[in-house]
């Protein structure tokens, strides 16, 4: 991402945006986006738990938005990436393993029956 234009990134962004909702009107006035690995300062970024801290903590970054028991039916923001991985945190496959956990998680929360809940996102690939 870090390669191509804003144009290039919002342009992507907008078409995904689009194709998950449904609606073709949707387009972002503006997007924001980290450039860490072209940063002189830092080449690059990953998380690691700070002193004080402990998996808890990283159990509780993970949690959709809103909270579970907030009375909501909908998912508003999930959190994905290699420092909400529980087992494999700071790694590129924490953050491929915590992506398919959201994507189980969208599959489980709209499917219509239990039963096609069944179906995974990491078990399709």
């Amino acid at each position: 991402m870090e390669a191509l234009s804003e144009a290039e990134v919002k342009h992507e962004i907008t078409q995904l945006i689009r194709r998950f909702t449904g609606n073709p009107t949707i387009t972002p006035t503006r997007i924001v986006r980290s450039q860490w690995f072209h940063e002189p300062f830092t080449c690059g970024s990953y998380s690691y738990i700070a002193k004080g801290c402990s998996g808890y903590d990283i159990d509780i970054l993970a949690e959709p938005l809103p909270m579970k028991g907030s009375g909501t039916k909908s998912l508003q923001v999930l959190f994905a990436g290699e420092a909400t991985n529980h087992s494999f945190f700071s790694t590129v496959h924490g953050a491929l393993m915590s992506g398919w956990r959201e994507g189980d998680r969208l599959i489980s929360h709209y499917s219509p029956s239990s039963s096609s809940s069944s179906v995974s996102v990491s078990s399709k690939l």
